[in-house]
């Protein structure tokens, strides 16, 4: 009866040894696949990272092209402003002209008046 009984308990203790070790085997395996899983977030999260400093690059240059688009509209624009004052100051001196050469008209008639009471003999 006590061999038996020793006998019982070592089956016993034997198939929990047997668990225990499949128990532990499983959790290793758990262990290794969390590990890979792991590993593969954080290639996940370096490719974000990546990707990420590739977008800031982007609204870097993006900013720096709108910087020079906007001197660039600034000095158009500054060269519009002088033609238009050129233009403006070329119509005054039109005008001017216009009215000297409506005096020297007015003179050279007068000239021609004058001039016409001489007779050449």
């Amino acid at each position: 009866m006590v061999a038996q009984e020793i006998r019982n308990l070592s089956q016993f203790s034997a198939e929990n040894a047997k668990d225990i070790k499949r128990l532990i085997d499983g959790i290793i395996q758990l262990a290794g696949e969390g590990s890979a899983l792991s590993s593969k977030s954080y290639e996940s999260f370096a490719e974000i990272l990546k990707g990420m400093d590739d977008v800031s690059q982007r609204v870097a240059d993006m900013v720096s092209s709108m910087e020079i688009q906007r001197t660039t509209t600034d000095q158009v624009a500054g060269a519009m402003i002088e033609v238009n004052e050129l233009t403006q100051e070329n119509n005054a001196l039109v005008q001017e002209n216009s009215i000297a050469f409506s005096a020297l008209g007015d003179q050279a008639k007068r000239l021609t008046e004058t001039v016409g009471f001489f007779t050449l003999t």
